[in-house]
């Protein structure tokens, strides 16, 4: 297209993710427009082509609540509107529960469970899973409680297993058997499907 066709489609996508005078604000620098404006106007570059998919990185990050809300509802109905998928990658528990059909809980670089929200928030398999869910705070928890955590840390990169690489965290009591074990150096465990659509690392010391 000529360089006056792309600047008429760029204010008609600034336009389709709410941009309020788009007119104007496709002549503006960054530094000139709010959190959330950014946040649209690259929601706006990645539709510029019409993908069949989006893979979206934690795109709420550093916006309040409101903004985000928006944000999410945004996406939601560009994707109706206009039939594509969204891959979302995000670390926030609240946004997966609202917004995804389908959920991929990793840990280490690794898949550790798979399911339907539906199955993911109400019947966590994998340990891992269930550490995350407990950790949210509760509207009918005790006040100033402490918070629920996983204890230990990630491994490094230079220190990945090739077995259950949650075992060193799992409070299962044969995981140091099984980590003593030439199993765990040797048997990456496979996911296995335990009910339709549901799908967790067969691994004992870190499933229940």
């Amino acid at each position: 297209m000529s360089q006056e066709e792309a600047w008429e489609r760029s204010i008609d996508m600034l336009r389709k993710v709410g941009i309020p005078a788009p007119e104007i604000r496709v002549g503006e620098f960054p530094h000139q427009l709010s959190g959330g404006m950014r946040q649209r106007v690259v929601i706006a570059m990645a539709l510029a082509l019409k993908p069949a998919i989006v893979i979206a990185d934690e795109p709420t990050t550093a916006l309040d609540v409101t903004i985000q809300a928006q944000i999410l509802e945004l996406m939601k109905s560009l994707q109706a509107e206009m039939g594509m998928a969204i891959i979302l990658i995000t670390h926030d528990l609240g946004v997966i529960a609202e917004t995804c059909d389908d959920v991929v809980v990793m840990y280490a670089g690794r898949v550790a469970e798979r399911g339907t929200v539906n199955d993911i928030f109400e019947n966590p398999l994998h340990l891992y899973t269930r550490g995350l869910l407990d950790s949210i705070p509760r509207m009918e928890g005790t006040p100033k409680e402490r918070l629920q955590t996983i204890p230990g840390m990630v491994p490094g990169l230079a220190d990945l297993p090739v077995g259950a690489r949650f075992a060193p965290r799992s409070p299962h009591p044969g995981a140091a058997a099984y980590m003593a074990s030439k199993e765990y150096q040797t048997v990456r465990p496979e996911l296995v499907e335990v009910e339709p659509g549901h799908w967790v690392e067969d691994c004992e010391v870190v499933r229940t």
